[in-house]
Order: structure tokens, then C-alpha cells, then sequence
């Protein structure tokens, strides 16, 4: 590691931050489990350093390393980085592993394609039917999608989310299913992942807005063990729920990352940020989706919030997150956890800077345990978003 900027700050304030008890105070009202394991960590500034200036942050967008702050140094690690094919604004990042190692990330109406570990990419046309779906593909190489109505999401007595699979990667698909939703009231509803668990279940995550009966929003999970033609559920995840994804840790439980967001109620604790909850959250599920416990908050300042994991064979979790409002500039950071998302480490890699946005950022880890992320960035404000393919490893602390 290159040390580009070392200044020591030895005194740290550690303590219960009032955003940590207030969210705390919340769950337990809502009589959800929660814990957080170890002293929370106040993410505006981690590893001991300052937030780079602009400028640095500039200057890392256009080269192959990331910052990395930790125990009161910046440094730089390497990484490889690509463009990926595509028209500038032509947003996505959704990105999915394949047979034989093929990598494939989808566009608005391309699917990208890399055979050598995102290195190189080619790109093709996919089916219009799958446009802003979600996607994987199973072992025989059939990719199951998932999108929502195109009317906008409104609510209709028989709202579902259509299920397709396709046979020659996403260039043509048919319809094998659906999903439906509830039919007690709601405004509209948004489908937010698709993810595929070893055994071959598939959970997609659907949240809903404005339910009636409980006059809240919140995030459902269906089931599938039969490839996407029937479903079950829906499983409740969280209320105020959107985003993220999930992964599967070493131990065998499930650990999604989620953005919470609601306006600040009354009830609240007097300390709450005034706009409310706009934050990165985690969550766990010992039985394959069917149930979620211990909800807590990951990241502390309003605006980290759209979050999502990788996780390496010895169960270190990296979450790559937005920080739209400060402290410092826009762009993305990765925090990271070496036991499986319990414990937090002090350290932040920053990994991109945008001028007004970043794209969300998927990873997916490599055979070698490389973290492949899907990281976008515009260059200028409300401008076009880019997408990279960033090949990289946390740099671990030696035993």
C-alpha cells in the first residue's frame, strides 16, 4: 500500500451515537429483534483519517486504485478497471454469474458479457420483455428473470410480477409464471432483486407502498423451489424497506442490505435527524428467506443508504454504499466486516466520485475470491452515467 496522506488524529470520540439509540428505540417499538454487535461505528470518517478533497477523489476516478483509510493512514490499493460497453446514460449494473464462469451485467437494453473474470466484455441486445428486470441463471445455464407490470406499479386487484426464463441468454424469453400480490389495498409496488440460493431457491423482493391496512410501506419476499414457476409467500422482510441485496455467509444464514427510509415521526426520540431515516441497514435469515431477524443500522449518516454485499470464502463482507450528502464529496465507499457482517471494521475504501450520483454498485466474487463490483459514476452534474468493471481485494489485516 502507497501512502499518499497520513494525518494522525489519536483521540476518537466512541460512544452510543444518538442516531444508533434512536433506531434502536424504533425496532424495539416494532417489536423487531435487533443487535449490534461491538461499539457502533459513526461512518462519516473512517479510519482515523479526513475525507479526501475533491480533487483526490477526482484524480482516483480516472486511475486503477482505490483510497484506503485505515488506523490513521491513506493509502492506495490497485485495481482493474474497465469500461463497460454500451452508450454513455445507458444505466444498469445489475450483475450475475453464469456456466462456466461467464460473468453478465444487465443495461437498460443490453446484457454485457465477460468470459475472463470481467477483464473483457462484449455486448448484445437483450429480449425487450426483460428490460430493468432482474435476472440469474440456474445450473443448466437458463436465466429466470423478473419484472413488474409496465404500468407503472399502480395498484389492480390482480397486480403480479411477471417470471420469464430464457434459454439463449436473454435474447428471446418466455413467460413461465407469475407472482402475485396481495389484494388488500396499496398505491404501487416496485420489485427490487432476484437472488439464487444454492439448492436452487429463488427469492425475489417486492416492496409495497402505501398499504392501506397498516398505512405503512413495506418489503415482502416470495419463494420459489421449482425454478420460478410457482411461488410462495408473501414473507415479510422489514416495513420502510427498499433496495439492497443478499448474500449467503459461511455460517449458512442469509445477510441482506437494506435502505430504510421514512419521514421522522412523532414518536421519535428528540434527537432524530430532523428529514428522518435515509440509511443502510442489515438483516439476517436463518431459514432461507422465510424469516428475518436482528434489523439494524450499518451506516450512521442520512444519505448512506443504497448498499449492497459481496462476501469471500472466509466470510469477509464488503458493502459498497452511496454518500450523496457528505461529510466530503459525492460518490461511492466500501465499508468492510472479516466475521460475516457481526462486527465492522474502522477502515473505508472510497471507490468512486460522481459530480451528481452514483449508479448502485453490484459485486459478485470471483473463483479466487476477487470482488468483482459494477460501480457507475457521472462526470458531470445531471449528466450520463459510466459503468466500470473494478476488479479488486480488501487488503486484510495478517493474523
Amino acid at each position: 500500500m502507497k501512502n499518499v496522506d497520513a494525518p494522525m488524529r489519536n483521540k476518537r470520540a466512541i460512544g452510543l451515537l444518538t442516531f444508533v439509540v434512536s433506531a434502536m428505540a424504533l425496532l424495539s417499538a416494532q417489536g423487531l429483534s435487533e443487535a449490534v454487535a461491538g461499539p457502533p461505528l459513526k461512518t462519516d470518517r473512517l479510519g482515523n483519517v479526513p475525507v479526501p478533497s475533491a480533487t483526490i477523489l477526482k484524480e482516483m476516478q480516472a486511475g486503477t486504485y482505490f483510497l484506503h483509510a485505515r488506523a490513521g493512514r491513506l493509502g492506495r490499493v490497485s485495481v482493474e478497471k474497465v469500461k463497460l460497453p454500451g452508450a454513455r446514460g445507458e444505466e444498469g449494473g445489475l450483475v450475475a454469474m453464469g456456466p462456466r464462469g461467464s460473468i453478465y451485467v444487465g443495461r437498460k437494453t443490453l446484457l454485457c458479457k465477460s468470459t475472463d473474470g470481467g477483464r473483457h466484455w462484449t455486448s448484445y441486445e437483450r429480449a425487450p420483455d426483460l428490460a430493468n428486470g432482474f435476472f440469474k441463471f440456474l445450473r443448466d445455464g437458463t436465466m429466470i428473470a423478473v419484472t413488474q407490470d409496465r404500468r407503472d406499479g399502480q395498484f389492480r386487484e390482480a397486480s403480479r410480477v411477471h417470471v420469464w426464463a430464457s434459454a439463449d441468454e436473454g435474447k428471446t424469453a418466455r413467460m413461465i409464471g407469475s407472482i402475485r400480490l396481495p389484494t388488500e389495498r396499496f398505491t404501487r409496488y416496485t420489485v427490487f432483486g432476484l437472488n439464487l440460493l444454492s439448492d436452487g431457491t429463488l427469492l425475489c423482493r417486492v416492496k409495497l407502498y402505501g398499504i392501506v391496512s397498516s398505512k405503512r410501506d413495506t418489503l415482502m419476499l416470495y419463494r420459489s423451489t421449482d425454478h420460478g414457476r410457482n411461488w410462495q409467500g408473501p414473507h415479510k422482510l422489514a416495513d420502510w424497506c427498499s433496495q439492497g441485496d443478499i448474500v449467503t455467509t459461511p455460517s449458512g444464514n442469509l445477510l441482506t442490505t437494506l435502505r430504510y427510509q421514512r419521514a421522522r415521526h412523532t414518536s421519535d426520540r428528540p434527537d432524530t435527524d430532523r428529514r428522518g431515516f435515509k440509511h443502510l441497514y442489515l438483516a439476517e435469515s436463518a431459514d432461507k428467506g422465510i424469516s428475518w431477524r436482528n434489523l439494524r443500522p450499518l451506516t450512521t449518516v442520512f444519505g448512506q443508504c443504497y448498499g449492497c454485499p459481496a462476501i469471500q470464502r472466509d466470510g469477509t463482507v464488503i458493502v459498497i454504499h452511496d454518500t450523496r450528502y457528505g461529510p466530503g464529496h459525492r460518490g461511492s465507499r466500501a465499508m468492510v466486516s472479516y466475521d460475516q457482517g457481526r462486527n465492522w471494521a474502522d477502515e473505508v475504501y472510497y471507490v468512486s466520485y460522481t459530480e451528481d450520483r452514483a449508479e448502485p454498485s453490484f459485486s459478485v466474487v470471483l473463483a479466487d475470491d476477487t470482488i468483482l463490483s459494477i460501480v457507475g459514476a457521472d462526470t458531470k452534474w445531471k449528466g450520463p452515467i459510466d459503468l466500470f468493471a473494478i476488479r479488486w481485494k480488501p487488503v486484510k489485516i495478517p493474523k
